[in-house]
């Protein structure tokens, strides 16, 4: 799955969560962005922490993975 993909599902992911808690009628507007604000800080940003390390290590001081190189197979007779 490529980063933008990812990126997508986790934006996706927040919209739903932020539109169950607006249409809770049951909260208050201070409940409502007391629970994103943790939401985004507790679920959301290690996440998309993750995500941003695994496609932009250099960003985090670690080296980029490098590609193993192709594996090349001979036909068994040779």
């Amino acid at each position: 799955m490529s980063y933008m993909d990812r990126i997508g599902g986790l934006l996706i992911e927040i919209r739903f969560h932020f539109r169950s808690l607006n249409d809770d009628g049951k909260l208050t507007e201070a409940d409502k962005k007391q629970l994103k604000e943790f939401y985004l800080q507790n679920f959301i940003a290690p996440k998309a922490r993750k995500l941003l390390e695994q496609y932009f290590p250099e960003e985090f001081g670690r080296p980029t993975p490098s590609k193993p190189a192709p594996r090349t197979h001979t036909h068994q007779d040779r």
